[in-house]
């Protein structure tokens, strides 16, 4: 194995999945493998503690000497589930010391062969129980996926195993493979150490069943109510159970009354114990409800040994053999209504996350869509440039005119108000582009359109490029002589301008000819005869000598 140095300050300050922090202390600035030892040694004095408590409820019946709970078996269990084989030596020096001790304690001729024997067996009796029982369970949680717990996480805690992280009581699933378990396994260890003894004397045979029945009970009790406590001591929420001192110490109050009247009063009120775990279940958490449990367990066993109680009056033959599955049913039911409560909290916080999620992807979706709608908008307006706009000049195009005569003409013939249409014809400009070229006639246009979209600045108004060298203007609610003052003003622009003409036949600089027209819009007409009119103007003005403006009246 690769020993290597690690130091608490090196722990992660939270575990993943809310798992509570261990404190390393003890084991600051020890290597691997001594952390390792110190914690066999360790295990090893509280076996034998447990040992010692066990003892204090033992009976013999037949020169078999048989206890109703055996604590060393839920110790087991539980290191095991922690660290499984860093701790095998410890639990192996402890069922020694244990085994040797049960042995010498009979009065009963054992040869120095039958006596080592008889030690081996049991110490193998009592290891294979939680090693079946842990592999049993760490199968299950690994369907679970053991496999998430971070590699950092694995790195910096050497000494647990990796699927020790997961609570087994969080299922139901989980949970039942637990009880499975911990029932299940002590049956092959009780079978071969009764054999064991049957095999050399030590039992009788017709005491051979009850002493394996009670072999198997004692350690499958044990299992099913000190082990869970022991578990889940990791996954406890401590700052939870800070807030609710109160609810905790009315359940002690209740708990002593139960436990006065039941022991002290002999009361059949035992079944009281019931909806109390219910309670703390539901209320406080798994953890208490377990400590509860076993505190139960350990006050009813310690009566009844001692001959007070309900179930040594009532059933004083056999009163253990009740306690046992009295107390192993609370514990059921503990660990059954834990897994539910546990699942239900999963499913709500699954729940309240998946929400969580939806509501971010609906806002993520939200905000795309947003954006899309805004590229849209801006692809439409770039498209409705594309198609309304004239590439050259930048101004309006005859298509957008068109449109835009026939829309004002609809509103302005519902108002009965006036609609003037300016035509522009650049003089001459056949012999501009033949003089000067076609680059430099573009230039001309372009600048022209500039100027009349400086001269016509309502919104209401628009430059369009009608065609060619012609430009059009139209004037919504303008009436004749707001279109003759339109005419005038860009005549007077464009001599400021001076846009240089040399071919012209007029003056050395670009004019325009314009032909003007107004009309108020009446369902007899249509603005087509307005463009029209507007244009036999505009050929008035050329005939007439260019560089001016004629007026078409259809008023």
């Amino acid at each position: 194995m690769n020993f290597k140095k690690i130091y608490a300050s090196d722990l992660p300050k939270q575990l993943p999945n809310n798992k509570r922090r261990i404190n390393f202390n003890c084991f600051d600035h020890l290597t691997l493998w001594q952390q390792t030892l110190f914690l066999n040694l360790i295990i090893v004095i509280i076996y034998i503690l447990s040992i010692r408590v066990s003892e204090q409820f033992i009976t013999t019946s037949s020169f078999v000497r048989i206890t109703p709970l055996w604590l060393p078996s839920a110790l087991a269990f539980s290191v095991f589930f922690h660290f499984e084989y860093q701790v095998l030596p410890g639990i192996l020096l402890g069922s020694a010391v244990g085994a040797i001790m049960a042995l010498q304690s009979w009065v009963f001729p054992f040869s120095s062969i039958t006596f080592l024997c008889l030690t081996l067996i049991l110490i193998f009796a009592d290891n294979l129980q939680p090693i079946l029982a842990n592999f049993w369970i760490k199968k299950a949680l690994k369907s679970r996926g053991g496999d998430s717990i971070s590699p950092r996480v694995r790195k910096l805690i050497p000494l647990f195993d990796e699927l020790s992280f997961i609570n087994p009581f969080e299922k139901v699933k989980t949970t039942l493979t637990f009880i499975k378990a911990a029932i299940a396994a002590p049956l092959l260890s009780a079978s071969i150490g009764i054999a064991a003894l049957a095999l050399t004397g030590v039992i009788a045979e017709e005491s051979v069943f009850s002493s394996w029945i009670t072999w198997w009970l004692a350690n499958a009790l044990a299992n099913l109510i000190f082990s869970p406590v022991l578990i889940l001591i990791r996954f406890c929420p401590w700052s939870e159970l800070r807030t609710k001192k109160t609810e905790i110490l009315i359940l002690f109050i209740i708990f002593l009354m139960i436990s006065l009247l039941t022991f002290l009063k002999n009361y059949p009120i035992a079944y009281l114990y019931l909806p109390l775990i219910l309670v703390t279940v539901f209320q406080i958490g798994s953890f208490v409800a377990s400590i509860l449990v076993a505190v139960i367990t350990i006050t009813a066993i310690f009566f009844t040994s001692q001959g007070y109680g309900v179930f040594f009056s009532v059933f004083h033959n056999h009163p253990l053999i009740f306690l046992q599955s009295f107390t192993g049913i609370l514990s059921l039911i503990s660990l059954f209504f834990s897994a539910l409560t546990q699942e239900r909290k999963e499913a709500k916080k699954a729940l309240e996350k998946m929400i969580q999620s939806l509501e971010r992807r609906v806002q993520c979706r939200t905000c795309e869509l947003h954006t899309t709608q805004l590229q849209l908008q801006k692809a439409n307006q770039e498209l409705e440039k594309l198609v309304n706009v004239d590439g050259l000049t930048q101004v309006a195009n005859r298509r957008c005119f068109d449109e835009r005569i026939e829309r004002e003409w609809q509103c302005l013939l519902r108002n009965h108000q006036p609609l003037s249409l300016l035509i522009l014809d650049v003089d001459y400009f056949k012999d501009y582009n033949d003089f000067y070229g076609h680059p430099q006639g573009d230039a001309c246009l372009v600048q022209l359109a500039q100027m009349l979209s400086q001269v016509v600045q309502r919104s209401s108004d628009l430059v369009a490029r009608y065609g060619g060298e012609e430009f059009v203007i139209l004037l919504p609610n303008t009436e004749l002589l707001g279109a003759i003052a339109v005419a005038e003003q860009i005549q007077a622009a464009l001599q400021k301008l001076a846009l240089p003409h040399k071919a012209s036949r007029i003056q050395a600089t670009v004019t325009v000819s314009i032909g003007i027209a107004s009309v108020i819009p009446t369902l007899t007409d249509n603005s087509q005869q307005l463009i029209q009119k507007t244009d036999q103007a505009l050929y008035q003005a050329k005939q007439q000598g260019r560089n001016q403006y004629k007026v078409f009246n259809l008023l």
